[in-house]
């Protein structure tokens, strides 16, 4: 099953976000096998806002096991997470190589 996952920032969350920065990394190279897509999410201007992965495991149980244990997770920097079941619909990567 894939799961999107919705992570919002608190507020001034700089200094936690780059506490646990490395270990965030290492946690994603660790995981790959997992993620379909993940990435920073931006405000209009650029600036982080958040985080979005869209995950493939079992069950919701193993989606929020997954992200509770996501260094941002654990370390304090999402003031909100949400986890959604979802289905692949389009999936075009070409897309996004352009980036």
């Amino acid at each position: 099953m894939l799961w999107a996952i919705s992570c919002v920032d608190k507020p001034n969350g700089d200094a936690a976000r780059a506490k646990v920065r490395d270990a965030h990394r290492d946690y994603l190279k660790s995981n790959k096998k997992v993620i379909l897509l993940s990435g920073a999410t931006l405000s209009d201007d650029g600036e982080p806002v958040g985080v979005l992965y869209v995950i493939k495991v079992s069950s919701r149980a193993e989606a929020q096991a997954w992200v509770d244990n996501e260094p941002f997770s654990s370390g304090g920097v999402f003031a909100s997470v949400k986890v959604t079941r979802m289905r692949k619909g389009n999936f075009n990567p070409e897309v996004a190589e352009g980036e």
